[in-house]
């Protein structure tokens, strides 16, 4: 007996555009973080929130990530490339609490 054909729909495109949102937002809130940084007057952590923009932006266009964040059930894996998301997500939330405890102690 044959095994029924799974077809995935239009689910993986819809999963690949949810993490390309969650990406450029947290690119967004990167930038957001070393607009902040610079008017506070930390440009390191200013020029590493750029950095990480940056790189969350080139990351997200790569052809290879978006393969795997689109994968269906024949293609590559995509937990390499979402593990890549999650710490560059982590890294922003790390960003955005080093600058609440740069304004703190500014005051």
């Amino acid at each position: 007996m044959d095994e029924p054909v799974r077809d995935p729909g239009l689910q993986p495109e819809r999963t690949a555009l949810a993490w390309r949102r969650s990406a450029l937002t947290a690119a967004g809130v990167a930038l957001v973080c070393s607009i902040t940084a610079i008017r506070g007057g930390v440009p390191v952590v200013a020029f590493v929130a750029a950095l990480v923009a940056a790189g969350i932006v080139m990351a997200s266009l790569l052809p290879v990530v978006r393969s795997r964040m689109s994968a269906g059930a024949g293609g590559a894996h995509p937990w390499p490339a979402l593990a890549l998301l999650a710490a560059c997500v982590c890294t922003v939330s790390m960003l955005g609490c080093a600058l609440a405890v740069v304004g703190a102690l500014h005051r």
